[in-house]
């Protein structure tokens, strides 16, 4: 913990925790490290703010399963694209489906120190920060349901004629 105060002394952190279950992260709150919202509920809506008023998104999946290394593809992952921030996100089959190093900042899964060196990555160097979010900003546009309903129409149509 003292490494990361070290290295990382300009990062603050904040938590939004769906259910409540990422209880060891309320350590670093003695840190004042964290600011901890804990489950939003009814908050929901204002999720898209806190998105895009941070610096960065983590996605830190780990590769636990054979489905969380090949077939996880989390919402999350489409809101972090579609905010304009930067991303940083284990380096799994199933996440690499979407981002690349082309529009984030992949790391290696299950591995603190990688990500401790993406988050670095991103905050030493604003230039690769602001290609990733742009790129994924734009790769955004063509993850939506309505793009999606569009190239599903156009292909059967396509068949039909």
């Amino acid at each position: 913990m003292i490494l990361f105060l070290k290295i990382f002394s300009r990062v603050r952190l904040a938590l939004l925790s769906g259910d409540g279950t990422y209880w060891k992260w309320r350590v670093l709150y003695c840190f004042f490290l964290v600011l901890w919202w804990g489950r939003l509920g009814k908050e929901k809506k204002i999720i898209p703010r806190y998105l895009c008023a941070a610096d960065m998104l983590l996605l830190p999946n780990a590769p636990l399963s054979l489905e969380s290394i090949r077939y996880t593809s989390p919402i999350k992952m489409f809101e972090y694209m579609a905010s304009g921030v930067p991303i940083i996100a284990s380096d799994l089959p199933s996440v690499r489906e979407v981002l690349t190093e082309r529009n984030a900042v992949l790391v290696d899964a299950g591995s603190a120190s990688a990500l401790a060196d993406g988050i670095k990555r991103v905050v030493d160097d604003s230039v690769l920060a602001v290609r990733v979010s742009q790129e994924a900003l734009q790769d955004a546009k063509d993850c939506t349901w309505k793009f999606r309903a569009q190239t599903i129409f156009t292909f059967f149509n396509a068949i039909i004629k």
